[in-house]
């Protein structure tokens, strides 16, 4: 399974958490659009996003394993650099250690990796609403 729109666009408000908004804005040395593009991402570096291993310290989440991966929990990198379920969309993307790096080189690279990190943002939190209402169910 693949994630929903991986088409270059610009993050939409619900994605992108007020505390986020703040945060970027606080550092009044980026634009606006970078700002939001910015807080888009924060989540991802934090690992403060929809991630199952994130969720499961406020027992909003069973289990901090990934569903499409056995054994391994599901945090940022996982899903990034590892995750069975996202493979096709991230495709070979710089490794961790060299992923900022990459991002600042070009316009592009950041373009790129952004759009994918907040895609990616985007399917977890839809999975997560899904589980929830199933579990409703």
């Amino acid at each position: 399974m693949g994630i929903s729109s991986c088409k270059p666009e610009r993050p939409q408000k619900e994605d992108i958490r007020l505390s986020e908004l703040h945060t970027i804005s606080g550092f009044r040395t980026v634009s606006d659009e970078a700002a939001t593009v910015l807080a888009g991402m924060l989540p991802f570096f934090t690992g403060h996003g929809w991630y199952r291993k994130y969720l499961h310290r406020f027992r909003h989440e069973d289990t901090p394993e990934c569903s499409t991966c056995p054994n391994l929990d599901e945090d940022s990198e996982h899903v990034l650099f590892k995750c069975l379920r996202y493979r096709d969309a991230v495709g070979t993307v710089s490794p961790p250690e060299g992923m900022v790096t990459f991002m600042l080189e070009g316009e592009d690279n950041w373009r790129n990796i952004s759009h994918l990190i907040i895609g990616i943002q985007r399917d977890l939190r839809r999975c997560k609403k899904e589980r929830r209402i199933m579990k409703i169910a």
